[in-house]
């Protein structure tokens, strides 16, 4: 269980981070700045991944988000209070996933930038698994942070949908290669500095 946010980033850099880098490696992608871009996708991913099955990792004794965001509920006690509709504590890890969701949303406005390094046929595919991945994040604000009765399920259609949409932004929106924002690195500096030089 993680006590702080420095911890959540960093796991999830670890899980899913070094994953946008080996992307970026089987892709021939060796610009170090699209690295960059492609490790807060990964982080954005990863947040939304935690998002979704709070329930779940809760039943299996794991709470990913922080304990300073959720005021140390443990497991145990969150498992309970979806069985027993404590809606104070209900309430607290709702809090807890809003402000998770807010957190990958900035990662995933930052990862979308780093598709303007990417070929059209690579951008698309890519686009469209951030965006089929981003709407749970957006399924669950709309059911206002219900994470008591399970994972949110993406629709097949709903899917389809955010697929045309993409490959038509991806085919009209013309992407500019822009700076980073170092901010989403301050807990990973010595970490993405060492991977990105492999």
């Amino acid at each position: 269980m993680f006590e702080k946010e420095e911890e959540l980033i960093r796991y999830s850099y670890h899980v899913a981070g070094t994953v946008g880098i080996m992307m970026c490696n089987a892709l021939k992608c060796d610009n170090k700045l699209a690295k960059t871009f492609a490790i807060d996708l990964g982080i954005a991913m990863q947040l939304t991944n935690i998002a979704r099955d709070v329930l779940e990792d809760a039943k299996m004794g794991r709470r990913y988000l922080p304990g300073t965001w959720v005021q140390n509920i443990s497991p145990k006690e969150m498992v309970l209070a979806a069985k027993t509709n404590d809606l104070k504590k209900i309430h607290i890890i709702s809090k807890g996933i809003k402000k998770l969701l807010i957190l990958a949303e900035r990662y995933y406005f930052s990862g979308e930038r780093g598709f303007a390094f990417l070929p059209f046929n690579t951008r698309v595919a890519i686009s469209v698994a951030s965006g089929v991945y981003r709407e749970i994040g957006i399924q669950l604000e709309n059911e206002n942070y219900n994470w008591q009765n399970g994972r949110q399920i993406t629709s097949i259609y709903t899917k389809i949908k955010i697929t045309l949409f993409k490959i038509l932004k991806e085919t009209f929106y013309y992407r500019m290669k822009k700076n980073h924002n170092s901010e989403l690195h301050v807990y990973l500096k010595e970490l993405v500095n060492e991977r990105k030089g492999n």
